[in-house]
């Protein structure tokens, strides 16, 4: 029985002991500060007023007090020590406030034990200051990677700064052009700026994104310059395939190598082109797509799905202009060269002094020219007009815009006749009666711009004539 109560008596002991040993095994781990309070480099006088610490373990609080030390601008300062949760959390508060804006130094050096014996696994050290912060803040990196390309299609940009922003003022300072719809967040305690595209990236389109100056820190310090990158998105982006006179499909070839205007296909005023592309043009991309200078007005007419337009200019183009379609990147020069715009032109002035004779004499008049009237009763002024094949021009038109006069008054027209003439031009033979005694003067035939083809094509300006009568 004694021999049995011994033995009953060792279990408990030998438990007891083994509790020790893994008690005293817990208690090797090194306390450390898990919080501290104020917060941040830059606090209020207010904030400064308290100096709280938190450890991961209770500790032996003389040892922490002989360890602690605050200064304030290189000095000193006196406090009072306030332990709570265990000895694990300490408040030191000092005895007077510092006066003014300063430069908080608090350590707690490794001489610092907790309950065990245990020291501090490394000094803590803070520096903290109780005056605005001046210095300004600075954009560490950008992602995507500026300059970098394959930008998956809602990849999010993030702007990484070295201290925390007012969030306001640096979402208003962020830009993108094209730029998507998106929102923002931030992460890294208010460290990083992130947007959130809303809609994919177009393929193989660059991004520019931009960080304005006004991007402000807590303290209201701006960057002080623009931050800009710019990164491209994942794919292949649309291309231009061809332009195309519509209809007729005579291709708009673009300049080669050294040229400005290359061979061209013959453009009217009225021309209308179709505009291919290798894949579908997105909605948002055609807005300003297309640029003509000098500048008319036009329209774009889509296709499904969006892989062909045809554009269509809202006034005519002007004969002979060097127009330059641009269409994103790519370039068609043209010329307006087409014999249905071609505008009419006064070829010749001639004076027949007998009009009515099978083949009758002809003097061509020049500007100031000398001429001598015979007495005739028909005599004969003809007007020769070049224009576009195809077209012509009417006698109304030509009686509307032609006047003769001449000083002494004795050039009479009675009769507008209209012989055959070649191709691409317009013949008008003006019968006159030239009285008997014709005094010196100055005859004068007039044909205004008012003067018109069958295809509306004006004379550009007013012609004028004027020769000496003798």
């Amino acid at each position: 029985m004694k021999k049995s109560a011994v033995f009953v008596s060792l279990v408990p002991l030998a438990v007891l002991a083994a509790c020790a040993l893994a008690t005293e095994f817990v208690s090797m781990d090194a306390p450390e500060v898990t919080a501290f309070l104020p917060a941040g480099e830059f606090v209020s006088p207010r904030e400064a007023g308290e100096m709280d610490i938190l450890f991961s373990t209770g500790m032996r609080t003389s040892s922490v007090e002989r360890a602690f030390s605050l200064r304030a601008e290189g000095r000193p300062v006196e406090g009072l020590f306030t332990w709570s949760r265990g000895d694990r959390r300490l408040v030191f508060s000092p005895l007077t406030p510092i006066p003014g804006p300063a430069s908080y130094t608090l350590e707690v050096t490794c001489a610092a034990e907790d309950r065990h014996g245990n020291s501090l696994r490394e000094d803590f050290r803070r520096v903290f200051h109780t005056r605005p912060e001046l210095e300004r803040p600075r954009v560490l990196r950008v992602s995507p990677e500026p300059g970098s390309a394959g930008a998956a299609p809602r990849e999010a940009v993030r702007v990484f700064f070295s201290e925390p922003m007012e969030k306001a003022s640096t979402a208003a300072a962020f830009s993108m052009v094209p730029a998507p719809p998106g929102f923002f967040s931030w992460e890294d305690e208010d460290r990083t700026l992130v947007f959130q595209p809303l809609e994919d990236y177009r393929a193989g389109v660059s991004y520019r994104a931009r960080v304005a100056s006004s991007a402000a820190d807590l303290a209201g310090n701006s960057l002080g310059e623009d931050t800009v990158f710019v990164f491209t998105a994942a794919g292949e982006p649309w291309t231009l395939e061809g332009v195309e006179t519509h209809p007729g499909g005579a291709v708009l070839p673009p300049p080669g190598p050294g040229e400005f205007l290359g061979p061209q296909p013959p453009i009217e005023k009225d021309q209308r082109f179709l505009l291919r592309f290798g894949s579908p043009v997105p909605p948002e991309d055609r807005r300003y797509l297309v640029s003509l200078l000098p500048s008319v007005p036009f329209t774009l007419s889509w296709r499904p799905p969006g892989d062909g337009a045809t554009l269509e200019f809202s006034e005519p183009l002007a004969w002979d202009t060097l127009y330059e379609l641009r269409v994103r990147d790519e370039v068609r020069r043209f010329t307006v060269n087409g014999e249905g715009s071609r505008p009419p032109a006064v070829a010749g002035v001639f004076f027949l002094p007998h009009g009515g004779a099978p083949e009758p004499e002809r003097v061509e008049l020049h500007l100031a020219d000398n001429l001598a009237l015979p007495d005739s009763e028909d005599a004969a002024f003809e007007i020769l007009l070049t224009h576009g094949d195809g077209t012509g021009i009417v006698l109304a038109s030509f009686l509307s815009s032609f006047s003769l006069t001449a000083g002494s008054g004795t050039v009479s027209p009675f009769r507008v006749e209209t012989p055959a003439s070649a191709p691409g031009t317009s013949l008008f033979r003006v019968l006159c009666r030239v009285s008997p005694g014709a005094e010196p003067g100055i005859l004068r035939i007039d044909i205004t711009k008012g003067l018109r083809d069958g295809r509306d094509n004006h004379l550009p300006e007013d012609f004028i004539l004027t020769v000496n009568l003798l």
